[in-house]
């Protein structure tokens, strides 16, 4: 189960960057030349018409749905445990 938070976080840590990038930098509008520098090496991280923050959104998602469903499989498996034991007990 560790494994996925270290994924996750690896997924994960680019874009709070980014963000923060953003965030830092201000508006695009306000420095043309700094928008036009930012399009520019935006155009060199598109892949299949999108850029890295969308297919880190859907890696992380898909992240988020794989460590959803092993946290599922793990809880139903361990109160089937559970009942077996008990039932167990019951017949002794």
């Amino acid at each position: 189960m560790k494994i996925w938070l270290i994924v996750g976080l690896v997924f994960v840590a680019p874009i709070l960057l980014s963000l923060a990038e953003t965030a830092a930098t201000g508006d695009a509008e306000e420095k043309p030349a700094a928008a036009r520098a930012a399009s520019k090496e935006a155009e060199e991280w598109r892949f299949m018409g999108h850029g890295w923050r969308f297919w880190g959104g859907l890696l992380v998602g898909l992240w988020l749905l794989t460590a959803g469903v092993h946290l599922v499989v793990d809880y139903n498996q361990f109160h089937e445990r559970r009942k077996r034991r008990l039932m167990e007990e019951k017949l002794k």
